[in-house]
């Protein structure tokens, strides 16, 4: 691995500003955003790098050789530091769960996570905000999002923000709570309805995998409070990288069309020059995940590694609320 000294942004224009990446998992700084890494200017955050506690045991967990959390997790942060080795970028991995941990505190963690980027740009006026912009098959959205009912899920699920579609964990009513009461037959009923809602997500997800490795649910969070959190006034700069390996089911170009429209953003798409042998050294100190992410080993081949990276930077079309 070479160590890149702070340098010229390039095309993306950051060595005029501080700049944020915001890395959903352990892995996806360097797996998508390496350009950015490579120049030596950014500090990096991993937003979901908590440890569940108690331990658990979860699907991943098992595909990655695994027990339970506490070894993937241990394994994973040790994989992380090995790939930051060599570098000067300062690296903060934040004590949120990822969604396939995800419980009853999905909501409290993912406001805890607005409040602390809110903290980033208090303290850095101008500065630049580099998030996922999604790419991979996305997923048919939910009947009452169809009927624009939004605000359903709200009343139901207690927050109208991304969905924790990986969680495999559906907290359960109150054990005290008698089910005779009004009270208790209203948390019996909202627990049946998160139950169902949450069986309906699984399936909406099973049929997107069907043509490929579906948009992850962590990056879609991470995302859309990154554009909610910066379009506040003063509004800030986001710059989107192009999620591998899920650019290779879906490019991320239609989903940022999708989010220049639904935002009212004006979106630039820049493709950037990256040191593939570089790149391709760190995303291998990730060992633990590279088979399943993708089982034909491309992660790890200059064959199949893009030379480039592409991502699409914002500037607002229209000014939102303060904040």
């Amino acid at each position: 691995m070479t160590h890149h000294a702070a340098a010229a942004a390039g095309p993306l224009g950051l060595s005029h500003s501080e700049t944020l990446v915001l890395s959903p998992h352990l892995d996806d700084a360097w797996l998508s955003a390496a350009a950015v890494l490579q120049q030596g200017i950014a500090e990096v955050w991993t937003v979901f790098a908590g440890t569940p506690d108690p331990a658990q045991r979860s699907p991943w967990d098992l595909a990655c050789g695994f027990a339970d959390s506490d070894q993937t997790m241990a394994a994973r942060l040790a994989e992380d530091a090995t790939a930051f080795e060599g570098t000067e970028l300062a690296v903060r991995r934040l004590p949120f769960v990822e969604g396939g941990y995800a419980g009853a505190d999905r909501q409290r963690d993912l406001a805890q996570f607005a409040d602390l980027l809110r903290q980033w740009l208090d303290a850095h006026p101008g500065g630049t905000v580099v998030a996922p912009v999604c790419a991979g098959v996305q997923v048919a959205p939910a009947l009452w999002e169809r009927l624009g009912l939004n605000d359903f899920r709200s009343r139901v699920v207690g927050s109208s923000g991304p969905e924790p579609e990986l969680s495999t964990h559906v907290s359960a009513a109150p054990a005290d709570a008698a089910t005779t009461s009004r009270d208790g037959i209203r948390a019996l009923a909202i627990q049946a309805v998160r139950t169902a809602m949450h069986a309906d997500l699984q399936r909406r997800r099973r049929r997107a995998q069907r043509r490929g490795l579906a948009v992850n649910p962590d990056h879609v969070a991470v995302r859309d409070i990154a554009l909610q959190v910066c379009a506040q006034p003063p509004a800030t700069r986001v710059v989107f990288y192009e999620d591998l390996p899920y650019l290779w089911h879906q490019r991320g170009a239609a989903e940022a069309a999708a989010v220049a429209r639904s935002r009212g953003l004006t979106l630039s798409e820049l493709t950037v020059d990256v040191d593939v042998a570089d790149k391709i050294a760190r995303i291998g100190c990730y060992a633990s995940q590279l088979a399943p992410l993708d089982a034909k080993g491309r992660l790890t081949s200059t064959d199949h590694v893009p030379s480039t990276e592409t991502y699409w930077s914002s500037r607002p079309a229209r000014t939102m609320q303060a904040r």
